[in-house]
């Protein structure tokens, strides 16, 4: 030991030799029991930390004086209170001294100590508690201006010293001392409810610093094996309740220690009216609710706002762990510049985020130094406000959410930034790309990150740092195949990018994708969607085009057939496999494209030369189908050629028209009339050799051209060739025979009548007579043409036809006898026949009676009869309702019809019908007679209960059965509906007088009583259980007498005891022994019972041993079984445990607060049961962040609104700005940078920028702004010179454009090739010219250019043929085109034909006009039939032809025949009060008369028109017509003196009303008095002279009744002359009472 303390002190010497040491310092033998270090400082870093050259080290002495004895008992000792106060009274007295002391034991403060001005006050707490509960809001040491507080530690192990307590701060520093800290802890527990906060609203503190506090680790001692740690004691600010570390409104130096726990902020600023300063050259702030460092400014009442700052300044050291931001620099101006890599700056893991700077005047300037590990708040370092400038090798990364966050417009100032600095960077808008930098010289782009991927560092045009968004090129180049330009696009992050679609070219081949890999396999389609973050480059997929087009049409356009899908390389041939034909079997045989023919080997591109994505070709067949060529005349169609046929006949010239299926393909095509048949085709070529007329085909044409003789039969013959193959043939007609003459019809004219002169004979000639019909059936004439017509009394019409359709009609009438039709008129009949009009004699109609009633029963069947007149037969009726009836044929019996229409046949809801009667005279006359009948209802007769009411109209039975009358008293079984009992008599129902029946079951049940009660007859008492006894009566049980039970002693067992009753033998109170005085006998019976028995568990509050708490139940002293005595104070005070544990008493308190998203609660820590649960309460929410719950101070619910503004943001672009627009931006949240849905535009549109001008392929070219590809220019491409093979080349684009020039036809070739038409009679032959260039000819051009070349050949006419329009022509044989024509003349034209031409045998001109003057009555000539009153008309017909005049322009008619007369019907109601009849011929044709009604039953006795309703107008309740009864008497109101009058007629009727008094009169009542009778109040009727006690008059009472008789007179005191009088009385009230008296003793024994 000696040999270490030698060494020690050696060293000691060394360092004295070191470092001199000051005036006030001694050297030290180190360590020495009273040896102290009074500045803390270190041998490596003690100069740098305190400015010190060397230790300040002393021994601690009474006096202040240097102990150099080493006798610790001669120091400075603190034990208590009083030793404190001593030192600060002796400093009072003792101004600018110095003072040591050191602690010996515990000690606790309740005074304030005042280190006053200009004395040092040193106290070393020797490992020892200093607590200080000075009151009143008072810090435990004031240091006063100029003086100097120091606390140190002395200790090398074991506890280190503490200052506690619960005073408002351990320290206040004025603003011109100075306070230090080496090795000691501070830690301050005051409440804020315990009246320690001062008048300024200051928390409670570690330290109050308003002047100079320098905070150091502590005592630095050199490692060794005695002290194994390098820095044993470590200043320490720590868990000060309700308040920070330290509140500085001056200086704060921390050098050293830890500042940690504290549950406001670490450090923080209070208001100062100047700006205050916080200095961390090392140590560390950590784990502090709050910030570490809070630069906030604690407001006082008085300052609303400070305009002073605190000036935080980072040389070295660590804020860490903090809950809140690690500087919260709200008022403050940061300055972070690390000065050695040995005490680095740190600012990490704070959850509050690094550091705030969220007012106008916060700045901060942040060099060398780490920001890391960060969260919470908008970012790291958060600029919401003020200003930040960035320096030296700062580092803000890997922080969560964003390292460094800028609100919107905000940017960061950048000042010679180090290669080492790295900062994360997040800007609130979005709307990027987002300026966050001022302009620099130096590239810092790599200095700074993005916080979020899809985000990347660039310059603006003005040099600017942005946050952009991040961007990838595609690259899209042509590949070794391909043809274009290559092209590069930017895909935005997250962006999808649509993949262009074909950009390059290759004949032949189609673009279908894109690869990776030039010539590789497809890895996008085209335009697909491209949706990675990262370059790409792609080359084109190609595909063999398989989309060309073959069209195959024929000569006419028409399509053969289409090929899709055809290849670059296919055979034109080979597509044609197989071979393609068409009707008939026609086969393909050529295929020409221009003027090329298809060979074969060759290929679609052999001649889409110009790479075209279609080729037509124009066909070429065999020629087959002349063959199938038609000749039709009129509807008569033949094909092909033939060597025999039949006749076909037409009855006027027709329409030839030749077919063929493809006359485009035909090279000639010509016909010729023949009067033969040929044996074959080249046979019939003679027809069109110059010997015989022929004509070329140009369209239909008429017979009448061909000048054919009428009646013989000709053949039309055609011949027809092909081009190119030149195939021909030859087809023609069967015979033809124009016939125009119809048949001839004689014997008869049109519209004959022959009436009563038997069959009739006609006669039908025609040379080719085909038909003839009898009205539509055919017959057939004799030999002579003969038909004959037989009666069929309608008109017949025969129609004679031939065989080319001509054919004549006829209509006659043949009639064997008259036709008679029956007329009437005034009471006669009479036929008359309708053909000729011959009449019978006229005779009377028969009578005919009907015998029925006017009026039946609806129920009841209509009888009827009526007379059958002599000579009349066939009679029937008939019955009609309104929208129904029938009937039906009748036998007469002697002369009269009877019969019966039944019931059931009426129609429901009608009120009658009308029946007719009906007869056939001898003649054939039909004649009727109606009679109309009522239906009526039944009425009349009384029913009963048991029978219906009987009809006084028909004797039927109807209507309903009456009620029953149940007033029938009949004793018997039957009707009994209960027995007699002991108290009440038999009860019976009623029955009907009528029928007997019983009232039982009906509404009202009607009963009577009859017979005696019974009586009772009691059967033996029984107990009932209730201290009762009862007897039971037999009659009926439910009959009881009920007694109290007589009762002797107790009864008893082991068991129980119980009484029994003496009359019954009933048992009661029945119980067990019970022993409740625990004295074993029964408290009732008194019989001897059991000993105590403490087994008993009763859980009951007088037997409670411990309650129950959360953790075990209660437990209780068991008690005695019988009398619940507790056990407790018996020998083993047996327990046991009951019920379940009480939650709700709890042994220890609840434990820290839980929480989720929306609630907090806490658990009690012995039981961990849930108590306190509520939902989050107060604070506010903004759009970063939920609100924060003033309860357990944990964030909760949805972030707040957002506030959106206008604010220019690349993030937030919606659509950049164009040619023609300016940019559109979505509004931003001005607190988080959130994109809105709004949007504002910004800045100017771009302007056009045009790329160069690329050809369209159609003749125009058109360029594409750089800016957007919709963009374009398009123009007529222009320049350059075309040739006929060569098409002209644009200026601008360089493509070829436009059509080819026209060709140079000027070539002059004779040549078959050329040639256009040979020679021709007049001219000579034609030739096309040939383009001097390529040698095409002009056939087919616009103008065809052409040539002469030879002579002509002459004509060779032919002969003449008429045109049919009166002119007449030849044409040349040589060439058919060659006609001469001339106007016919000669000949005498008629109505029916036309002049006929002396030249060419041709009709020709207009046929005469018709001579209108032959009258023929038949019915093709009828105009208007015969009407009722006139005859009828027929045009007249040319006596020519037989045309009818109609339709011409006079129309010249005349009359035939006679009037038809009028057919009148039946007579028909108008509605009106007539009525009408119509006539069958005419319904125009009416007679109108007035309806009449003799029987008087309102209708028309001819139409049954109601006429008339029935009227009471004299109001006699009967029709005033008909007299039929239309109403009862009804109103008026009966009284007890008169019946009531009816308000229809007067007249009165039904009963008199005894309950309605007509004139009742209300008599007051009146007292009696003693000498005159009094009244009650009553009513008297003087109608019904009746009296009444209610003013309703309902209750009678009699006249006698109404009377109160006079009152008795009284005699007066005194008077003895009634003396008898009273003593009877008050004998007889005595005699009253004495009975009274008795009869209530003899019930009170009875009831004994």
């Amino acid at each position: 030991m000696k040999k270490r303390l030698f060494a020690i002190l050696l060293t000691l010497c060394l360092l004295a030799q070191l470092f001199p040491l000051t005036a006030s310092a001694v050297r030290l033998d180190w360590p020495h029991p009273s040896a102290h270090c009074v500045c803390g400082g270190g041998i490596s870093n003690h100069q740098a930390m305190n400015g010190h050259t060397a230790y300040e080290g002393v021994y601690f002495t009474k006096d202040g004086k240097e102990n150099t004895s080493g006798d610790i008992s001669k120091m400075n000792v603190i034990r208590s209170e009083e030793d404190l106060m001593e030192i600060n009274h002796k400093a009072a007295n003792n101004q600018g001294k110095t003072f040591y002391y050191y602690l010996a034991n515990d000690v606790t403060l309740t005074k304030r100590i005042h280190v006053w001005d200009g004395c040092t006050f040193v106290i070393c707490l020797h490992g020892h508690t200093l607590t200080c509960n000075v009151p009143d809001a008072q810090s435990a040491f004031l240091v006063m201006n100029n003086a100097r507080l120091v606390f140190t530690d002395c200790q090398f192990s074991g506890d280190r010293g503490l200052i506690t307590g619960d005073s408002c701060a351990a320290v206040s520093v004025a603003e011109t001392a100075t306070f230090d800290l080496y090795g000691v802890s501070i830690c301050m527990t005051s409440s804020e409810t315990d009246g320690i906060r001062d008048v300024y609203n200051d928390p409670v503190c570690g330290i109050y610093n308003c002047g100079t506090f320098n905070m150091y680790g502590g005592c630095y001692y050199q490692k060794s094996s005695d002290y194994p740690t390098d820095r044993p004691v470590i200043s320490n600010i720590r868990n000060t309740k309700y308040g920070p570390g330290v509140i500085n409104r001056g200086t704060f130096n921390m050098y050293d220690g830890i500042i940690s726990g504290n549950e406001r902020n670490g450090v923080m600023s209070t208001i100062t009216r100047s700006d205050d300063t916080i200095n961390l050259y090392g140590g560390t702030i950590t784990g502090n609710t709050g910030a570490g460092i809070a630069a906030t400014h604690w407001p006082m009442p008085s300052i609303a706002t400070s305009d002073y700052y605190t000036n935080v300044n980072l040389y070295g050291g660590t804020i860490s762990e903090n809950t809140g931001a690690g500087i919260d620099a709200a008022y403050g101006r940061v300055t972070m510049a690390q000065q050695s890599s040995a005490i680095p700056v740190e600012i990490k893991n704070n959850k509050g985020g690094a550091i705030s700077l969220t007012r106008d005047g916060s700045t901060a300037n942040l060099g060398t130094g780490t920001i890391t590990g960060n969260s919470g708040g908008k970012g790291a370092v958060a600029l919401s406000a003020g200003s930040l400038t960035l320096t030296g090798d700062v580092k803000i990364t890997g922080n969560t959410g964003a390292n460094l966050y800028l609100a919107s417009g905000k940017t960061v100032t950048l000042d010679k930034l180090g290669s080492g600095a790295q900062i994360g960077v997040t800007t609130e808008s979005t709307a990027v790309p987002v300026v966050f930098a001022e302009a620099n010289g130096t590239d810092y782009t790599s200095r700074f990150t993005p916080d979020s991927v899809g985000y990347s560092i660039g310059y603006n045009a003005a040099q600017q740092l942005q946050l952009q968004t991040a961007t990838y090129p595609v690259t899209y180049a042509p590949g070794a195949n391909g043809t274009g330009d290559s092209k590069t696009v930017n895909k935005e992050h997250s962006k999808a990018l649509e993949l262009q679609g074909a950009l390059f070219t290759r004949l032949g081949y189609t673009q279908v994708g894109w690869s990776k890999v030039d010539g590789g396999e497809m890895d996008y389609s085209l335009n697909a969607i491209y949706e990675q973050n990262e370059a790409l480059t792609l080359y084109p997929v190609w595909e063999e085009r398989s989309d060309y087009t073959v069209r195959i049409v024929n000569q006419d356009g028409s399509t053969v057939t289409d090929f899709e899908n055809v290849k670059w390389t296919d055979e034109i041939w080979k597509l044609l496999t197989p071979r393609p034909t068409r009707e008939n079997d026609e086969r393909l045989q050529a295929l020409l494209i221009g003027n090329r023919r298809v060979m074969g080997g060759e290929t679609y591109g052999d001649f889409a030369t110009g790479g075209e994505d279609s080729l037509t070709f124009i066909a070429f067949w065999s020629g087959v189908f002349i063959d199938y060529s038609t000749i039709s005349v009129g509807d008569s169609q033949w094909t092909g050629f033939r060597s025999e046929g039949t006749e076909h006949f037409f009855n006027e010239d027709q329409t030839v028209q030749i077919n063929t299926a493809h006359p485009e393909e035909l090279s000639y095509f010509e016909y010729a009339v023949g009067d033969q048949f040929y044996s074959n085709g080249l046979a019939a070529d003679v027809l069109f050799s110059s010997g015989h007329d022929h004509y070329p085909y140009t369209g239909a044409f008429n017979t009448a051209s061909l000048n054919l003789e009428e009646g013989k039969p000709y053949v039309i013959y055609a011949q027809l060739g092909t081009k190119l193959l030149a195939r021909y043939s030859v087809v023609c007609t069967e015979k033809i025979i124009i016939d125009k003459t119809a048949p001839a019809i004689t014997g008869a004219k049109n519209g004959d009548v022959f009436c009563g002169e038997g069959d009739k004979t006609l006669t039908v000639t025609d040379l080719y007579l085909d038909t003839v019909t009898v009205n539509g059936k055919a017959v057939t004439p004799n030999e002579q043409g003969e038909i004959t017509l037989a009666d069929a009394r309608t008109p017949q019409t025969v129609v004679a036809t031939d065989k080319a359709g001509n054919s004549t009609t006829l209509t006659v009438t043949v009639h064997s006898s008259h036709s008679y039709k029956w007329q009437t008129g005034n009471g006669q009949y009479w036929g008359e026949c309708e053909f000729c009009g011959d009449k019978v004699e006229k005779k009377d109609i028969p009578t005919l009676t009907i015998t029925a009633p006017d009026a039946v029963c609806r129920t009841q069947d209509f009888e009827f009869s009526f007379n059958l007149p002599e000579g009349c037969t066939n009679p029937a009726y008939s019955y009609e309702f309104k929208y129904a009836g029938d009937g039906k044929p009748i036998t007469p019996v002697d002369g009269l019809c009877t019969g019966t229409i039944p019931a059931a046949s009426y129609i429901a809801g009608e009120t009658g019908f009308r029946f007719i009667a009906s007869a056939t005279t001898a003649e054939g006359y039909r004649f009727s007679v109606s009679k109309s009948i009522t239906l009526r209802e039944h009425s009349g007769g009384t029913a009963t209960c048991t029978e219906q009411a009987v009809c006084d109209n028909c004797g039927q039975s109807y209507g309903a059965l009456k009620p029953h009358s149940f007033t029938a008293e009949t004793a018997e079984e039957q009707y009994l509906k209960s027995a007699a009992t002991c108290a009440e008599k038999a009860v019976y129902y009623k029955s009907c007088a009528v029928c007997g029946t019983s009232s039982k079951g009906t509404a009202d049940e009607a009963t009577f009583t009859s017979g005696k009660p019974l009586g009772h007859d009691w059967g033996a008492w029984m107990p009932d259980g209730e201290g009762t006894h009862k007897r039971v009566c037999t009659h009926d049980a439910s009959h009881v007498e009920t007694a109290g039970c007589t009762y002797g002693d107790w009864s008893t067992n082991q068991d129980s005891h119980w009484k029994t009753c003496t009359v019954c033998g009933g048992e009661t109170e029945r119980h067990n022994h019970a022993d409740p005085d625990c004295n074993h006998f029964c408290d009732t019976c008194g019989i001897k019972m059991t000993e105590h028995d403490f087994t008993g568990e009763l859980p009951i509050t007088a037997l409670l041993y411990k309650e129950a708490n959360c953790i075990s139940p209660a437990l209780y002293y068991k008690s005695c079984k019988i009398c619940l005595l507790s056990s407790k104070g018996t020998a083993d005070e047996a327990t046991f445990a009951s019920g379940d544990k009480n939650p709700n008493r709890h042994a220890e308190y609840p434990g820290a607060w839980q929480t989720d998203a929306d609630s907090h609660w806490r658990f009690y820590t012995c039981c961990h049961l849930e108590v306190d649960r509520g939902a989050h309460q107060g604070g506010t929410a903004d759009c970063l962040a939920p609100a924060l719950c003033e309860v357990c101070q944990h964030s909760y619910g949805e972030l707040g609104p957002h506030h959106f503004v206008d604010q220019v943001n690349e993030y937030r672009l919606k659509s950049a700005a164009t040619c023609t627009s300016p940019a559109v931006y979505y509004q931003s949240c001005s607190t988080c940078g959130a994109q809105g849905t709004e949007t504002f535009t910004n800045g100017e549109p771009l302007g056009h920028d045009y790329g160069a001008w690329t050809s369209n392929g159609d003749g125009t070219h058109k360029r594409t702004c750089a800016h957007d590809a919709a963009h374009t220019e398009t123009e007529d491409c222009h320049g350059g010179t075309a040739t006929c093979t060569e098409k002209a080349i644009c200026e601008d684009c360089n493509a070829a454009y436009g059509e080819l020039a026209a060709h140079d036809f000027t070539a002059e070739t004779a040549e078959e090739q050329f040639l256009e038409s040979a020679a021709t009679c007049t001219e000579k032959a034609v030739y096309y010219k040939s383009c001097a260039v390529c040698g095409l000819s002009s056939e087919g051009t616009a103008d065809e250019a052409t040539f002469f070349s030879g002579n002509a050949l002459d004509h060779d006419w032919g002969a003449w043929t008429s045109n049919g329009d009166g002119t007449h022509t030849r044409t040349c044989k040589r060439n058919a085109s060659h006609t001469e024509t001339k106007s016919c003349t000669g000949g005498t034209a008629t109505c029916t034909h036309k002049a006929v031409c002396t030249v060419c045998d041709g009709e020709y001109g207009e046929m005469a006009a018709h001579s209108f003057t032959a009258e023929k009555a038949e019915a093709q000539y009828l105009k208007s039939a015969a009407t009722c009153t006139e005859k009828a008309v027929y045009y007249k017909s040319c006596a020519v032809c037989g045309l009818s005049s109609k339709g011409t322009d006079g129309e010249a008619t005349f009359e035939a025949g006679k009037p038809l007369g009028h057919d009148w019907g039946a007579w028909t109601p108008n509605g009106d009060g007539t009525h009408k009849r119509v006539c069958a011929h005419d319904a125009a044709h009416t007679e109108t008369e007035n309806c009449i009604d003799a029987n008087k039953d309102h209708k028309c006795d001819i139409c049954d028109y109601i006429i008339s309703e029935c009227a009471d107008d004299n109001k006699d309740h009967t029709c005033d017509y008909c007299g039929k009864k239309l109403t009862d008497h009804s109103g008026g109101k009966a009284t007890c003196k008169g019946k009531a009058k009816c308000e229809v007629c007067g007249a009165e009727y039904g009963e008199l009303d005894a309950n309605n008094h007509s004139d009742l009169k209300h008599i007051d009542a009146k007292a009696a008095t003693k000498t005159a009778e009094g009244n009650i109040e009553y009513w008297y009727c003087e109608g019904c002279n009746q009296y009444f006690s209610d003013k309703d008059g309902t209750k009678e009472i009699q006249k006698a009744d109404t009377v109160t008789a006079k009152l008795p007179q009284t005699p007066p005191t005194g008077d003895t002359s009634n003396l008898t009088l009273w003593i009877v009385l008050l004998l007889i009230s005595g005699g009253a009472v004495i009975a009274a008296t008795v009869v209530v003793i003899r019930k009170k024994k009875h009831n004994r």
